[in-house]
């Protein structure tokens, strides 16, 4: 029998590992043995070797830093380079704008040597034990706007660093990396009434949603500036859970026919354009039509949207860096804003714009 095909050969080395951790011979942050080297002293394969090393990384003892090998975490906590992603449910998991910003997030995480762990619940997070929860990472972002505000006291009083992406609360404005979302709904608007549109539409989320309201912010501001006409009938609330919902404000545009109009999702843009066309409206040629997001729907669509571009994977990546620059004690700035820019396709062009 190959010595390799013994049950659990790895754990010869993950005992020696442990204990060499344990004892402080092997202390934290130093670069750890070479996978060779394991592999000549124990006469295991390079199979058996990684195996051992990948479940000491996963329970953080080890972590990888790409291009420079495997290194020692600090032993007390031994989870001290992970990071919680705090989601709602795993819905949010399942959108093209949250995979990227997770995708930003992980990279730079990987590239420093820490883990992500991604934790969702329906509930509230005051149902976990948070004192369990705090003690077992480095720092904590915040992707949902559901979550308990004692959850992010609790945070505050534990001293791990903590900051919102994207979705923040009122109060925690100040340790949120965010997009400008009130200048991508302006710069939708201002893209309208620039190509001639004098009365908007408007499909958001409301103003109870805080990103939402930035949009519905800009939207209105644009109008004001430049004198284009929002009456409150035009302007309908969806759920971002349901955009099949958004067939409604369809209904009421037939009928009040604005000639531009601006969604805070492409799957609004997309639903509403569907249910325009069966009304006989054309777009662009009888009304124009702005979405948000730059996803795959605004380039599918017939006609294709035009769209606000959200650079969700930079807002992951700035993310993930100011909370470890404040982990290292090296935050000097608040976050900055990441700036939106507008897209244009065929569901805006026609030639009655304004020179």
């Amino acid at each position: 029998m190959n010595k390799d095909s013994q049950p659990f050969r790895y754990r010869v080395l993950k005992d020696y590992v442990l204990q060499k951790i344990s004892s402080g011979e092997f202390a934290g942050g130093t670069k750890f043995t070479s996978e060779n080297q394991l592999c000549a002293q124990f006469g295991l394969s390079r199979c058996t070797v990684r195996q051992a090393l990948k479940e000491l990384e996963n329970e953080g003892y080890l972590y990888r830093i790409q291009g420079k090998g495997t290194f020692v975490r600090d032993a007390s906590p031994a989870t001290s380079r992970k990071i919680a992603l705090l989601i709602y449910d795993t819905l949010y998991l399942t959108h093209s704008i949250s995979a990227n910003l997770i995708l930003g997030i992980d990279a730079v995480l990987k590239a420093q040597g820490y883990a992500l762990d991604i934790l969702a619940s329906r509930r509230s997070f005051q149902d976990e034990r948070v004192s369990q929860m705090t003690g077992a990472y480095a720092g904590f972002l915040i992707g949902a706007y559901q979550i308990d505000p004692l959850i992010v006291k609790a945070l505050e009083h534990s001293s791990r660093p903590f900051l919102f992406v994207k979705n923040y609360l009122e109060e925690y404005k100040e340790k949120a990396m965010r997009i400008d979302y009130e200048k991508a709904g302006f710069l939708g608007a201002e893209h309208l009434i620039k190509k001639g549109c004098e009365k908007l539409g408007l499909v958001y989320a409301g103003d109870m949603i805080l990103i939402s309201r930035d949009f519905g912010n800009g939207v209105k501001q644009a109008c004001l500036e430049y004198g284009a006409s929002l009456k409150k009938a035009n302007i309908v609330e969806c759920s971002f859970a349901k955009p099949e919902d958004a067939a409604v404000a369809a209904e009421l545009f037939a009928a009040s026919r604005p000639d531009g109009i601006v969604c805070s999702t492409d799957e609004f843009a997309a639903v509403i354009c569907e249910e325009l066309l069966q009304h006989g409206i054309d777009i662009p040629g009888q009304m124009l039509l702005v979405g948000c997001n730059n996803s795959i729907i605004s380039q599918v669509n017939v006609p294709q949207l035009t769209t606000l571009d959200i650079p969700t994977f930079t807002l992951g990546q700035a993310a993930a860096k100011c909370l470890l620059a404040e982990i290292d004690g090296k935050l000097k700035e608040p976050p900055a804003l990441i700036e939106p820019a507008l897209i244009e396709r065929a569901s805006t062009k026609r030639n009655t714009a304004m020179v």
